[in-house]
């Protein structure tokens, strides 16, 4: 037997899934990251991610009744910005820095006012910028901790990271790399420019390769990846979870309800957006598209420990689904990493609060549609991350944007298109687009209930200036 091994370096599950090279799935687990937090620091330890995978990868071989061995193929998806510090024999200097780590809790002054030139957003198509990207913890970094900056040679995201330790190769993906602000994104290569207005030597960052290609063979590695098995490049997790879901083109697009809420779209051309990230494609197509917000399953979670810490989200889900559309008035907004409550006349349940919050994550969800297809909608929106699990949610977003939301029968799609890029880079496929056709998928279509469709209508219209606070 031959399988593909797909990663996800997700926020906050890292999942591996084992594939047959027809579609089939064998195996498939998630393992917490549970990050070192003390409320300001956000941190792996290289010997946790290492520990993780490990057992990850085990785990999957376990399922399908198989050894290591027999896997042929791996690819990932990763989350962007995070990132390790190495000296010149390329030992970790860090910890992981996760994305969410706030120690460097304002942006750059120097930083602030590159990323607001002119030309910043057509080279880079980065449109959107916060002071959790890497380069501004890099800035940080250089001025708190002078000793471990000057002992660094070498910076790596996670997903670079991931890469060496499975090939011995610097190298990276593009899709992560392009969230970096110092990708020159219609060549595919380092912004000089960027890169000596900030003090980066290019040596220190890794080589860039295009998301589906090849960047090696693996090596012995202690994740319990075989060796000399071909490592094809992956790509940021919101882009390999649209090709896992069945985005095959610009006409279709997803979203993505988990840590972050994340909208995706494909483009047909070159054309970056303030408040956007632009994004290079695969399979011949030009680049994508994305948009994000905070407001995602974190608004959840933060209910549901604060407020009902003895509840299940099974729980929290079956009591906002006996509230109307609106909860009588009730508005939940996401603010500053809490909900806050904006109150009509009503009498108010736990329901109308739990629906309050997932209405307001609905609410962004359709601004986000209608930033990326410029106040149009779309045929449909294809449904990844966590939140695609309630059929409650779902419904609510199909309702308030008006169109069908199909949830993919696949329970990942981040580690389900990591597969999809291996399948093909192994050659057993000549497309993605024909993976995608070929690997089966039960998918669940929310249609709009028209009554529903006029309700939240007539509630945006009658609260926005409460929705838009």
């Amino acid at each position: 037997m031959t399988y593909i091994l797909g990663i996800d370096l997700g926020t906050t599950y890292f999942k591996a899934a084992l594939y047959m090279p027809d579609g089939r799935l064998v195996g498939l687990t998630r393992v917490a990251v549970n990050p070192s937090i003390d409320g300001v620091r956000c941190e792996l330890e290289v010997s946790r991610f290492i520990s993780l995978l490990n057992g990850a990868i085990a785990e999957v071989c376990h399922q399908a009744g198989s050894g290591s061995d027999d896997i042929v193929a791996v690819s990932y998806a990763s989350q962007a910005n995070s990132f390790v510090l190495l000296n010149k024999a390329l030992h970790p200097l860090t910890p992981i820095v996760l994305w969410p780590d706030d120690r460097a809790a304002v942006l750059d002054r120097t930083l602030e006012g590159f990323v607001n030139k002119s030309d910043f957003l057509m080279t880079t198509g980065l449109g959107l910028f916060s002071h959790q990207f890497c380069l501004n913890k890099l800035v940080w970094f250089r001025q708190n901790e002078p000793d471990i900056w000057n002992r660094a040679d070498c910076v790596m995201t996670l997903s670079d990271f991931f890469t060496f330790m499975c090939t011995g190769e610097r190298a990276g993906d593009a899709g992560t790399a392009s969230l970096l602000g110092l990708l020159d994104l219609k060549s595919c290569s380092w912004w000089q420019r960027a890169l000596d207005c900030l003090g980066i030597e290019k040596q220190s960052l890794s080589v860039v390769k295009k998301p589906g290609s090849m960047t090696g063979k693996t090596r012995s590695n202690p994740l319990g990846i075989p060796r000399n098995i071909p490592f094809i490049a992956g790509g940021l997790d919101h882009h390999i979870a649209a090709i896992g879901a069945g985005v095959k083109d610009h006409h279709r697009c997803s979203e993505s309800t988990g840590t972050v809420l994340a909208c995706f779209r494909y483009l047909d051309r070159y054309q970056p957006k303030k408040n956007c990230h632009t994004g290079p494609a695969t399979d011949g197509l030009t680049c994508y598209q994305l948009a994000f917000r905070e407001n995602g399953t974190r608004a959840l979670d933060y209910y549901l420990k604060t407020v009902m810490p003895q509840q299940s989200f099974k729980d929290l889900f079956e009591l906002a689904g006996a509230v109307e559309p609106g909860c009588d008035g009730l508005v939940a907004i996401w603010q500053n990493q809490t909900n806050r409550f904006s109150k009509g006349q009503g009498d108010y349940t736990p329901g109308h609060y739990v629906r309050s919050v997932l209405e307001s994550t609905a609410l962004d969800f359709v601004e986000l549609i209608a930033l990326l297809f410029d106040r149009t909608l779309p045929a449909d929106v294809l449904a990844t991350g966590g939140g695609a699990k309630s059929d409650l949610w779902l419904q609510i977003k199909a309702d308030m944007l008006g169109v069908p939301v199909i949830r993919s029968g696949c329970e990942e799609p981040a580690s389900r298109g990591a597969a999809m890029l291996a399948a093909v880079g192994y050659g057993c496929y000549p497309s993605l687009k024909a993976c995608s056709e070929e690997w089966p998928d039960q998918q669940s279509v929310f249609y709009p209930d028209k009554k529903n469709v006029e309700k939240y209508h007539r509630w945006i219209k009658k609260n926005r200036s409460r929705l838009m606070t």
